[in-house]
């Protein structure tokens, strides 16, 4: 059974710690700490939960989901913890973002993170009950290596010296083949690396969003060519050997260059065919955003004006996100209306969860981006880019916001405690109210066109599915559980 242990008793080997250098601890000084937090640990037969207060339920959840994780992991890795992990939840990213757990910076798109000395996860609730399971359970393979390639009572003192390289492919491959269930994303990705000639072999993987889908599907490789059984067996010789490419080897009694090759060719061969059945997206549309040279430049989250004739979206040309907006029909170039990075107004435009909502005379969009701590709904003009007004609803994070086109309304989606719901708000900041009030994660709110139904989509029912969940789950391509409701 879980139980709750006084902060202090958790705290008591903070003497031991390793020291860092000065530079390392000054730098983690430097981050902003908006919030000061009660910690309070649950103790689990494998975990050490540090949550507070307001985020007890969260906690809760993490012990449930991170106890079948562990239990799955005991049989798919063949090991057994030498301890306790300690497993740091944060309700909300912002929250996350304030750790003092890794001197560095955590950007938006980390949805969490195991550092090696002391095998700690640190992670977020991001609203999505299935992501926070995924995270959880992907996190701890990466503790679950650790703790069997480095572990020990006196690790952090001499991970250093007897640390050795693990390519990144193979670390995050077996996380999110353990962890995750294959889906139409990852197909897409290797299908689209594999038809381009851009997908590498084994030792050209590296890092960036494409290392977990390509190390996925290696890994499946792996283990549909040598058996279940293959990735424990290699972990456990590479205790021994401290090298991937040997314990490859000794465990297949193949050369991972061949086993690279095949892998290639294998994921070739099955792409290839499908190219038949796709368009081409030149023969139905025509490219407003395309760049000649191909430099890399991402043009995204387009929305159309109520007329058509002009497109709100985010470009990163400048080297940081900026909202910008094109006149579809004339030749003039898209000018940006925010530059988003550059100061305390708009921190952060949140280019993985952001969207825009036009007025229906199309003089002003409403967009959201932090402010410190939280963050704010903006009125802008659309000409000259001139905050009209700004809203700070008490919430503890707002994406997405759309404009009625009847009222001068939104609605948006919002995080408070760790749950995410979709809300509206008058534009004068009057009248904050939730729509729902559910575990589910709500999101992507569009009014209809005489502003009284909203169309949005919803994980709804995910939650009663995962205690269903199996690491030997089937692996076939699907669609994951978010459905569109009205």
């Amino acid at each position: 059974m879980p139980r709750l242990l006084p902060v202090a008793s958790a705290l008591l080997c903070a003497a031991f710690l390793l020291a860092v250098p000065e530079d390392a601890r000054g730098f983690g000084r430097n981050k902003v700490q908006y919030d000061t937090f009660d910690w309070q640990v649950l103790v689990t037969d494998h975990l050490e939960i540090h949550f507070y207060p307001e985020e007890r339920d969260l906690a809760y959840r993490a012990a449930e989901y991170g106890e079948a994780a562990c239990r799955a992991l005991d049989v798919d890795l063949g090991h057994t913890l030498t301890k306790r992990i300690p497993l740091i939840v944060y309700g909300s990213h912002y929250h996350f973002r304030q750790n003092n757990i890794t001197p560095t910076l955590v950007g938006e798109s980390t949805g969490g993170f195991t550092e090696i000395f002391r095998d700690r996860v640190a992670l977020p609730y991001s609203g999505s009950e299935e992501d926070f399971r995924h995270v959880v359970h992907h996190e701890l393979v990466h503790a679950y290596v650790f703790d069997q390639l480095y572990g020990g009572k006196f690790k952090s003192f001499f991970v250093l010296q007897y640390a050795f390289y693990i390519p990144l492919w193979f670390m995050e491959g077996i996380a999110e083949y353990y962890s995750n269930t294959w889906d139409s994303e990852a197909e897409m990705m290797l299908r689209d690396a594999a038809v381009s000639g851009a997908l590498p072999p084994f030792e050209r993987i590296h890092g960036g969003y494409f290392v977990y889908k390509s190390g996925w599907s290696a890994v499946g490789y792996l283990v549909d060519r040598h058996g279940e059984g293959v990735i424990r067996d290699i972990l456990a010789s590479m205790v021994e050997t401290r090298d991937l490419r040997i314990a490859v080897e000794e465990v297949t009694g193949e050369k991972i260059e061949a086993i690279s090759a095949d892998w290639l060719e294998d994921v070739r061969r099955r792409s290839w065919p499908t190219i038949a059945e796709l368009q081409n997206p030149d023969d139905f549309g025509r490219p407003l955003t395309a760049s000649p040279q191909q430099d890399g430049t991402l043009n995204a989250n387009a929305v159309l004006s109520p007329s058509g004739k002009r497109v709100a979206f985010l470009s990163n040309r400048s080297g940081t996100p900026d909202l910008m907006i094109l006149d579809i029909d004339s030749d003039a170039p898209a000018r940006t209306l925010v530059h988003g990075a550059r100061g305390g107004k708009f921190e952060s435009l949140h280019p993985l969860r952001s969207s825009f909502g036009w007025s229906p005379d199309e003089n002003f969009l409403v967009a959201a981006a932090q402010k410190g701590a939280r963050d704010a709904l903006y009125i802008l003009d659309v000409e000259d880019g001139r905050t009209v007004a700004e809203l700070t609803p008490d919430l503890d994070a707002v994406t997405r916001p759309d404009w009625s086109p009847t009222e001068a309304r939104f609605a948006f989606t919002g995080m408070r405690n760790g749950q995410v719901d979709l809300w509206t708000v008058e534009a004068d900041g009057s009248g904050l109210r939730a729509l729902t009030d559910d575990l589910a994660r709500e999101d992507g709110a569009r009014f209809s066109p005489d502003g009284r139904r909203i169309v949005f989509t919803t994980d709804h029912g995910t939650r009663d599915q995962l205690a269903g969940d199996s690491a030997s789950a089937d692996r076939e391509a699907e669609e994951q559980g978010t459905d569109i409701w009205i």
